[in-house]
């Protein structure tokens, strides 16, 4: 089995190390502009925050 990883960034290589973990005979090949410390993306670091338009929670997405 070979997989390709497009993106060295926070998703690709956690996309890597859980296939390795469950796929240990695999082939996995990462495919990056760049590999170092500084890598992230704008959109895919974690950082999440309520928007302005974010009044609480409500009713809809709280029920079960």
């Amino acid at each position: 089995m070979h997989f390709g990883i497009l993106g060295s960034g926070v998703v690709g290589l956690t996309t890597a190390l859980e296939l390795q973990q469950n796929y240990p005979n695999a082939q996995i090949t990462i495919l990056a502009d760049r590999f170092n410390e500084d890598t992230t993306s704008h959109v895919a670091a974690g950082i999440f925050r309520p928007g302005t338009s974010f009044t609480g929670p409500s009713k809809e997405i709280t029920q079960i």
